[in-house]
């Protein structure tokens, strides 16, 4: 995974504006900033492998401590690519056995069965596939057909909670001037407070919106991987959900 800076890494560049702020609330404002970058443009992108189970299409999905997802962007299964879907695969039924009544003439020789129902995302010749994801669980269509170990390839953008006391390091190298505006643009806006500067506000908020944009072109650039360290593999166990 990346290296990560300290939230004080980014005091000099809130204090040159906000020098009276105490730690605490620079670090609440600091921390809320990184979050909304990394929600609002996907900066921070994750790789994780899971290990597939034959017939199992429902794997829990898991992030680094401290961070939680925010879109799945893609998964791969045994080297093909699954394409995201907005309808929900349908469950298939269990087969019931209808109970077959002995007769005088012949024997029910083979069960019936009720109406199974098909996924309604077929896949044909077993070349491409589609995921869902519901909350934490992905769906994936067709289900691995074999055991695997770390085969599923799940591409994800996750975002950073606001209690979380370390940042990824590219943003103090690469978007410092973004993070101290963001916080500086709440700060000043706390009514209230000592703070509270309508003007400074103006000015961060617009510093603020400019960096979002330019973050988002370099993510766009770049196909959305923001920088090759950022990206992180690591190996979760997936399951039956």
């Amino acid at each position: 995974m990346e290296n990560t800076v300290p939230l004080s890494a980014f005091y000099p560049h809130v204090y040159g504006l906000a020098s009276t702020v105490s730690e605490d609330y620079a670090n609440t404002f600091i921390a809320t900033a990184v979050a909304n970058i990394a929600r609002k443009t996907g900066a921070i992108v994750h790789e994780y492998m899971l290990d597939s189970q034959q017939g199992v299409s429902s794997y829990k999905m898991f992030t680094e401590e401290g961070y939680s997802i925010v879109t799945v962007k893609e998964v791969n299964v045994n080297g093909i690519c699954y394409k995201p879907t907005r309808i929900k695969p349908c469950a298939p039924q269990k087969i019931q056995q209808e109970v077959c009544e002995p007769c005088v003439i012949d024997t029910c020789t083979s069960p019936k069965y009720g109406k199974v129902i098909q996924n309604s995302h077929p896949v044909s010749n077993g070349q491409s596939g589609t995921f869902y994801v519901d909350g934490d669980s992905l769906l994936i269509n067709p289900a691995p057909a074999f055991d695997g170990d770390e085969n599923i390839i799940v591409t994800m953008t996750v975002v950073p909670n606001i209690y979380s006391c370390k940042v990824p390091e590219s943003f103090l190298n690469e978007w410092m001037d973004v993070v101290a505006h963001g916080a500086l643009m709440w700060i000043f806006r706390q009514k209230g407070t000592k703070h509270y500067d309508l003007n400074q506000y103006t000015l961060s908020a617009r510093e603020w919106e400019r960096g979002l944009k330019r973050i988002e072109s370099t993510i766009r650039a770049n196909k959305v991987e923001v920088n090759d360290n950022i990206i992180t593999s690591r190996k979760y166990c997936g399951g039956i959900v």
